[in-house]
């Protein structure tokens, strides 16, 4: 018995074969839209039958508008539809039509569900056994073969896929329901016509035939009187036997030499140690899990040969890269120092042209230009007004006379406008922040305002004055007693 017993083609053609000679008939719509909210409608119908002969269609009046891009499908407008039925009226036909019969649709799942949505506002009750229904959409993406990269699954394929695919010739235009319900009716016949020609006779899928030790499993077989037993069984029953060094079942019968009723994954294990004893195989140096299957123990596994190539690569480019800055450094001082001595050379000639008109050089004017310019003691930055000062021993600080904080440098962040401190001890103990008036069950005021600011690491933090808070109120729940009768 081979693995596969029958190809997916082979099953989709068996199924429409069957289908033929049961006899079906087929249904289609055009609607109002997609049914993405659920309130759409059937706005026309057909059924026809295996033939695809139209056995009856028509138009119905919705009662919700036809969506823009449903027109764009169909090409069916409100004003066509003026003067046609409503579901209610078409109903009792349309259930003449399909009780009791197999219908094959073409997305049986959307029309089906437009079936549901548009008996909804008329209160009619569509049983759910009224007939069988035949998805011939999931059919054919079974029979075109095409899987879904992500889902793992059939693809479905349009309509008018499956009519060039099979080279059916329908009359009308595609999205009409009749031309719709006779091309997936000669969809079918077409499917069973190619069954006929590659099916052989007699052929039919297999069947699942249960284990003929225990009957709890149950597999595929090719004929329904075929007998097969599962491992358990087998190896109850001699037919298969557990290999000697690992106790895998093999669904063999055992030979009685040790050698030959091992597995396969077990007689990998033995000519691996056998090749690793006699010298002809050694373990990588790099790595001691990986074994390199020649007799030289300098040699690496292919991995580690593939992470050397990759370092060496990084080396070589890194060498590369601090060659290249080192020259554009070099090139860099060599041109800086052209450039100095050029101006220094300009700067010489200027002074002695001073000099012979008795003019001060350029640096001792440069000197008086900075002792006569006024110097601004404020700074102003972000939004603070830094003083420069000096501590006791001399060293220079800024000191900001919004927020009365010292730093050493002119910080980037910006005011507070509020009095801000830098170190969590420097603190009075009469401020808080939220977090630890919360411990303390107290609250600020309701229109208080900070008092400081923490300006921390990870960022600032409001600070209340304490003697200003409030007590937390919490409020009591009071049960909702309008829902018990006395």
């Amino acid at each position: 018995m081979s693995e596969i017993l029958a190809t997916q083609r082979q099953r989709v053609l068996y199924e429409a074969r069957e289908l033929w000679r049961n006899g079906y008939i087929t249904f289609d719509s055009e609607t109002t839209g997609l049914n993405e909210a659920g309130d759409d409608e059937i706005i026309q119908w057909a059924v026809c039958d295996q033939q695809g002969i139209v056995l009856g269609s028509g138009y119905i009046k919705p009662t919700v508008p036809i969506s823009a891009g449903a027109f764009e499908v169909h090409g069916i407008s409100s004003e066509q539809l003026a003067d046609a039925p409503s579901f209610a009226e078409s109903w009792p036909t349309i259930r003449e039509l399909l009780t009791g019969k197999t219908v094959v649709i073409y997305n049986a799942s959307f029309d089906l569900g437009m079936l549901f949505s548009s008996a909804r506002p008329y209160d009619i009750d569509v049983p759910y056994d009224l007939f069988n229904s035949v998805c011939a959409m999931e059919l054919f993406a079974r029979f075109y073969g095409e899987m879904h990269e992500y889902w793992g699954t059939y693809t479905w394929q349009k309509l008018t896929t499956a009519i060039s695919v099979l080279g059916i010739d329908v009359p009308g235009l595609a999205h009409d329901a009749a031309h719709d319900a006779a091309a997936t009716a000669l969809l079918i016949k077409k499917l069973a016509a190619l069954a006929e020609q590659e099916l052989p006779p007699g052929w039919h899928p297999p069947v699942f035939v249960p284990c003929a030790g225990c009957g709890h499993f149950s597999r595929e077989c090719a004929e329904a009187d075929d007998i097969w037993y599962c491992q358990q069984c087998g190896v109850e029953q001699g037919i298969f036997h557990r290999c000697p060094g690992c106790q895998r079942v093999i669904e063999t019968p055992t030979s009685g030499v040790l050698c030959d009723d091992l597995c396969q994954y077990c007689h990998a294990q033995l000519y691996r140690e056998k090749m690793l004893l006699t010298g002809a195989w050694h373990y990588c140096p790099d790595d001691r899990y990986r074994i390199v299957e020649t007799p030289d123990l300098d040699e690496v596994c292919e991995s580690c040969q593939r992470q050397r190539d990759w370092k060496r690569q990084r080396e070589e480019a890194e060498r590369e890269w601090q060659e290249r800055m080192e020259r554009e450094r070099k090139e860099r001082k060599r041109l800086q120092a052209k450039e100095y001595r050029a101006r220094r050379k300009t700067r010489e000639q200027e002074n002695r042209r001073r000099a012979e008109l008795g003019l001060p050089s350029l640096e001792e004017e440069q000197q008086q230009a900075r002792a006569a310019k006024p110097v601004d003691p404020i700074i102003r930055y972000h939004g603070h007004t830094f003083e420069p000062r000096k501590d006791e021993h001399g060293k220079t600080y800024v000191y900001c006379l919004i927020c009365e904080a010292t730093w050493s440098d002119v910080p980037h962040a910006w005011c507070a406008g509020i009095k801000t401190y830098l170190a969590w001890a420097a603190i009075p103990s009469h401020l808080k922040t939220r977090t630890q008036l919360r411990k303390l069950r107290l609250q600020p005021a309701k229109e208080q305002q900070p008092a400081a600011i923490m300006d921390g690491y990870f960022g600032r933090y409001r600070l209340y004055d304490e003697t200003l808070c409030v007590p937390v109120v919490r409020k009591k729940m009071v049960p909702d007693t309008s829902g018990i009768v006395s």
